[in-house]
């Protein structure tokens, strides 16, 4: 791992997007490293701890590093499981998704916190859109501009 100029927390690239941060979750995080987990955050699109053991106050601690958490279950607090009858969805499958995205107001970020995880297996997969248009040669970019809400795509050159 890359020591990072952010007190304790030190953190590597995540291929092929986002980095995985080394850092016990339950310990309090300093001003400056509420503000390294923010800005890496926004930069790299998602942000990986191994290994955490927390309750869900410690989770909503740590998620307020990146900006106001919803608190209701009805604001969607809550768990999921693959288990008949246990969380809120049962033995479905989601697609790739992006809660409220198409709303005045999508989520800016969305924590998980994985109970029961084994090894080389995952049911969780992360799609970055900013990434995968940044990848896009501008001669796309430059077609997908008049297409749908062209204000909300970035400059071609970026």
């Amino acid at each position: 791992m890359t020591e990072s100029a952010a007190g304790r927390l030190r953190w590597k690239a995540n291929r092929p997007f986002g980095l995985e941060v080394e850092f016990d979750l339950r310990q309090p995080l300093t001003e400056i490293e509420r503000g390294a987990l923010h800005d890496q955050l926004y930069a790299h699109g998602l942000l990986l701890f191994r290994g955490q053991a927390l309750t869900m106050e410690e989770q909503i601690r740590v998620a307020e590093c990146f900006g106001p958490v919803l608190i209701s279950a009805a604001d969607g607090i809550g768990y999921l499981s693959n288990v008949e009858g246990k969380g809120t969805q049962g033995r479905i499958r989601l697609p790739y998704h992006c809660d409220l995205a198409f709303t005045p107001d999508p989520y800016l970020a969305i924590s998980f916190l994985a109970l029961d995880v084994q090894g080389g297996r995952s049911s969780t997969r992360f799609a970055n859109g900013a990434h995968t248009y940044r990848m896009l040669p501008v001669a796309l970019k430059d077609r997908l501009r008049g297409l749908g809400q062209a204000s909300a795509l970035p400059p071609a050159g970026t």
